[in-house]
């Protein structure tokens, strides 16, 4: 397959703005992520464990706000804010609980979080995971005894933060994608399903591959549609044709007549 490149005529300047605004905005909490998976859990209790968080994921996915920010080319954003952290309650919520009074004032790493959204996290978001749902976190120290509990402090990041929520180490197979696409996955994984007939833990967890990468093709679908819509009202010659291209290369991730059976 051959590709063409190209570099606008521009890119410094664009750069350059780009840069500025993301040195300059503040840092903020979105609480989508945490909102959108725990409304998900509370309708899968029972399920397999990767079934509810395949589930949780496709639901954030096909609901979360998404952006296309100004001079952006290639898109997809992970939260609400231009320079924003999303939540991840079902990894651990002792963290959050703590720091939810200090976000606002801390002297390093400050995250602003309106009083509505702390209000949220506090009354629902918190209670639910710290009470309803056994966390990574919880189920972690549910396997320590007190002398591993005592060296897992004095090793807080090596142990604790591998553990609980990784450290970025992950590669998640980028070639799998550019050679199948997401249909051909799709595609794979249900043929999978024959092979594994008896086996309900490996079916689970074909199952929850389809649905993460439908999930996925929705998203992608919703950025297709994003970038149309903004294209209709753009006085920018230049920008609309990007939005337009933008677009179409969405649209051809999967046919826009995609009807999940998840939704």
């Amino acid at each position: 397959m051959q590709v063409e490149q190209f570099t606008p005529s521009n890119y410094e300047d664009r750069i350059l703005k780009m840069k500025k605004e993301v040195t300059s905005r503040p840092h903020e909490l979105c609480i989508e992520r945490a909102k959108f998976f725990t409304d998900s859990y509370k309708t899968s209790k029972n399920e397999p464990q990767n079934i509810r968080f395949a589930k949780a994921l496709y639901h954030l996915l096909t609901n979360m706000t998404i952006k296309i920010w100004e001079n952006e080319f290639v898109v997809g954003n992970r939260c609400s804010k231009f320079i924003g952290t999303p939540l991840y309650p079902e990894v651990r919520v002792d963290t959050l609980e703590q720091d939810l009074d200090l976000y606002n004032n801390r002297e390093v790493q400050r995250f602003l979080l309106t009083e509505k959204d702390k209000r949220f996290l506090k009354e629902e978001i918190i209670p639910y995971w710290k009470h309803e749902e056994e966390t990574v976190k919880s189920r972690f120290d549910s396997y320590l005894n007190s002398e591993l509990t005592d060296l897992m402090l004095n090793l807080l990041y090596i142990v604790d933060t591998n553990m609980t929520n990784g450290v970025g180490h992950f590669f998640p197979g980028h070639e799998n994608v550019l050679k199948l696409g997401i249909n051909g996955l799709i595609q794979k994984a249900t043929e999978k399903r024959n092979d594994f007939s008896k086996d309900q833990e490996k079916l689970d967890f074909l199952e929850s591959v389809i649905i993460v990468l439908e999930g996925v093709q929705k998203f992608i679908q919703r950025f297709s549609i994003l970038a149309a819509d903004l294209a209709e009202n753009e006085p920018n010659i230049s920008r609309k044709s990007e939005l337009l291209e933008i677009s179409e290369i969405c649209s051809k991730i999967v046919p826009v007549s995609l009807i999940s059976i998840h939704e």
